[in-house]
């Protein structure tokens, strides 16, 4: 019987998007060495790298490839503006947002309200959104809840949500505005 071996590698470059994330080891005649290897590419291009393990008898090589993507959501409506509409002191509306995932794969998003007008007489926002982060899975919608409840009369009721999706190349910023009145007024044309 043959004596255990020591396996060692050919480094890999370190733009190539691979990585041999557990160490080798010494292992017997018969023996298996498990390899793994962590794919984290640095931009949308393709990679290649030969991997060469050798012992004190012999060498295998193996060529690595992937291709970088990112991913790309789209959102609905495309026009990038929610109108909340016209409402009276007391009440409530709601609309629904949905954001596509347009990627192979499943990718997280997170909602964030970036500047706003009026706020409530609480000094909260008048916008309630739901979910503010979520997954959404390759070619899915998921759908977003968004209620207007203002608490005063207003003209100024808005607020800019960017959709953040980690390493999207669009940034995604929606406008979600309304307004609120103390009461309705008619008009009628006497004839």
């Amino acid at each position: 019987m043959d004596p255990p071996t020591d396996i060692t590698k050919s480094d890999l470059h370190s733009f190539s998007g691979f990585e041999v994330i557990n160490s080798l080891k010494r292992i017997d005649q018969n023996e298996q060495c498990v390899l793994v290897i962590r794919f984290h590419p640095i931009e949308e291009i393709s990679f290649e790298q030969k991997l060469i393990l050798y012992s004190e008898r012999s060498m295998v090589s193996c060529v690595l490839r992937g291709n970088g993507v990112r991913p790309e959501v789209a959102v609905e409506p495309t026009s990038g503006l929610i109108e909340m509409g016209e409402l009276l002191s007391g009440q409530s509306s709601l609309r629904t947002m949905r954001i596509h995932n347009n990627s192979n794969f499943d990718t997280k998003f997170r909602l964030k309200q970036l500047s706003q007008g009026t706020r409530c007489t609480n000094g909260l926002s008048p916008f309630s959104i739901v979910p503010t982060e979520g997954r959404v899975a390759a070619n899915q919608t998921e759908e977003v809840a968004i209620t207007f409840s203002p608490s005063s009369p207003g003209k100024d009721y808005f607020t800019l949500l960017d959709v953040d999706v980690e390493e999207q190349r669009t940034k995604r910023v929606v406008r979600i505005q309304g307004n609120c009145h103390r009461s309705a007024v008619y008009l009628y044309e006497w004839k």
